[in-house]
This record gives structure tokens, sequence and C-alpha cells, in this order.
């Protein structure tokens, strides 16, 4: 009787750190758009591995650029809660940005889809050494691209998407200050589908 006591309370030990530790990754924006979605955002705050030999990977947003197999340019495209997103994440020395949005679509490969998303109806988190940004103010219009990918040593395909910011240029502001972060109108990133 005792040792069925002790592992019911093991049972019930990992529940509660399982909920605890899927309640500290969800986004603690105010807006309830994503809860629950913590990809690519617990990605790109630390857990993120990089897909080897992946080396198309690249993005040019706000004056920041990288490219290449070390690059963290990231897709999300799923159902983590009841509803489906597509977001996407970059991170650069002192820079981080991640945009995600409820999506029905489907991306076809090598078919662009052009994507336009109201204010109210997108996350925007973007962290600098000097702000954080987190308030969009106009409409995110996206052309999306995905295509698959051959590793360098050609054994293993991956979905890479690249996005390209269209029509008009993107600010979010940040509620801590009068600053406003904008994505320009041309910039893009080319980023690797995770999960695979």
């Amino acid at each position: 009787m005792k040792i069925a006591r002790g592992k019911t309370l093991v049972i019930i030990i990992i529940i509660v750190l399982t909920t605890i530790i899927n309640i500290s990754c969800s986004d603690d924006s105010d807006t309830d758009i994503t809860v629950g979605f913590n990809n690519p955002g617990s990605l790109v705050d630390g857990k993120y591995e990089k897909k080897p030999m992946v080396t198309n990977k690249a993005f040019n947003v706000h004056g920041e650029s990288d490219s290449g197999e070390n690059c963290i340019a990231i897709v999300y495209s799923g159902t983590p809660v009841a509803t489906r997103y597509f977001g996407f994440a970059i991170v650069a020395p002192g820079f981080t940005l991640k945009i995600s949005f409820p999506n029905t679509e489907t991306f076809e490969e090598d078919i662009t889809k052009s994507l336009s998303i109201p204010p109210d109806s997108y996350n925007a988190t973007i962290t600098t050494n000097t702000d954080t940004y987190t308030d969009p103010q106009n409409t995110l219009n996206v052309d999306v691209t995905r295509s698959s990918t051959l590793t360098t040593d050609s054994e293993t395909s991956y979905d890479t998407y690249e996005i390209m910011f269209t029509t008009n240029d993107v600010n979010i502001n940040s509620l801590k200050s009068v600053n406003t972060f904008t994505i320009s109108n041309g910039d893009t990133i080319t980023a690797v589908k995770y999960p695979q």
C-alpha cells in the first residue's frame, strides 16, 4: 500500500511540475492572442538547437543582419493551443525579434502567399540593448514562400521560409518609452522551420 501511495505521489508531483513549466514558458504578453504559444519564443530564449548543416538561413531587418549555419532564424507553424499559429524569430547580439499570429493558411512549396495582419491580430516582441517593443501600430504585410532545402551533406531535407516585409513599414512601439521600432518595407528573413 505504501509503494502505491509513493508512486501516486511521484506522478502528481510530475504533473504539477509539468504544468508549472508549461505556464512559465507561455508568452506573458497582455494580449490573449498567443496564450500558450511558446514557439519560437522559448527556442530563442535559450533553448534553440541549431539545425546542422542548414546554411541558407539569413535575415536583414532594421539594419541587423546575419547568415549561414550559425544564424538564428526560425519559423514555427502549427497548433500549440486551440488556434493554429505562424510565427518567426531572429536573434543577433543585443537584438531579438519574435512575431506570431493566428493563421489558417497552408504554405505550398515554392508558392508565395501574401498575408496582411491587422495590428490587433499579431503579437510582436522586439528586444534591443536599450528597449523592448510590444505594441504594434499598423498592419503587418508579409510575403511568405516555403522551400525545401537539403543539408550540406544532402542527407536531410528541411523546410525554409522566406519572409519579406511588403507594402509599408511596420511600426512597433515601446510601452516603456516613446520609442518606435521600424521594420522596413523590403526587410527579409530566410528561416528554417522548427520543429521539423
